[in-house]
């Protein structure tokens, strides 16, 4: 995500209202083109998915956004045990943060979002083994070093200097 809202937010702050309203103007027609942009990628992959799916020994996936249940989840990938959970968690809360850091930075680089977290375990082939995934992930990083919540299943890490 762009920040379209923290942008128009800021511009109305600094700029004033009529600023913001014109921004909101330009953010809209932006997030269209944006929108028709990814609808475009999104066929061009499926239509690529299909074609080496024809050629070759491609079993099939689950739509993305299809969640099956934690027990056939759980078949394909190894159960991660309570006494682990923290330490792999956090981990892959690291990985998520480091993936997503460049080199210009940006309004929303230190944010961690705890369905990126899992879907950066599952992806590692480590499942959590519970009902709400979520809410593990989020009461981990709640009293994890470095992480502050700051929304709804969204932390943000600040690393922490060895001293």
């Amino acid at each position: 995500m762009r920040g379209y809202v923290r942008r128009m937010m800021t511009t109305w702050v600094n700029d004033g209202d009529q600023a913001a309203y014109d921004l909101g103007l330009e953010l809209i027609s932006e997030i269209r083109m944006d929108r028709s942009d990814l609808e475009q990628q999104e066929e061009a992959i499926k239509s690529l998915g299909s074609l080496l799916q024809s050629q070759g020994d491609i079993v099939p996936a689950p739509e993305p956004g299809t969640i099956g249940t934690i027990h056939e989840i759980g078949a394909a990938l190894d159960e991660i045990g309570a006494s682990e959970r923290p330490r792999l968690i956090t981990e892959a809360a690291i990985r998520v943060w480091r993936g997503q850091q460049t080199q210009w930075g940006g309004a929303e680089e230190n944010l961690v979002k705890a369905q990126d977290i899992l879907d950066n375990l599952r992806d590692a082939g480590l499942h959590l083994g519970v009902e709400q995934p979520l809410a593990v992930i989020g009461t981990v990083l709640t009293s994890a070093v470095g992480f502050t919540k700051i929304a709804r299943s969204t932390f943000e890490f600040t690393p922490v200097e060895d001293a």
